[in-house]
């Protein structure tokens, strides 16, 4: 994939599940070149908002180079997951894959694919 750096994006997750589970953990690690927007701070613009994820997370930590969420419990469904990275850094990086699991129950659990990003230079 080939993208701008000093551009902004909304990177969506969706976690199907076939059965009620419970405590939800997702992990999704960022490329090198990219930094998550945290949009909670009152000072951040209505042009900077992810799109409306489909449920209720029991909490959302946004790092520079990861997000990380969690969900108490979900019925049976397809459910999405949204949040903002800005790319920042022109090269090629490596984009490991997404995780969710079960916090109790790790042998059950799904990823993304891996990808490779190319960020060039947005001059």
């Amino acid at each position: 994939m080939t993208l701008a750096s000093g551009q902004v994006f909304d990177i969506g997750l969706e976690v199907i599940a076939d059965h009620p589970i419970d405590h939800l953990v997702i992990k999704d690690p960022l490329p090198s070149g990219f930094e998550a927007v945290d949009a909670s701070f009152q000072t951040t613009t209505a042009a900077l908002q992810a799109k409306a994820d489909s449920w209720e997370l029991g909490f959302r930590n946004i790092y520079r180079d990861r997000i990380i969420a969690y969900s108490d419990h979900l019925e049976p469904g397809v459910y999405s997951l949204h949040y903002l990275v800005r790319s920042v850094t022109p090269g090629t990086f490596s984009w490991p894959g997404a995780e969710v699991h079960l916090q109790y129950a790790p042998e059950e659990f799904g990823r993304t694919a891996e990808s490779t990003l190319i960020l060039e230079d947005g001059k």
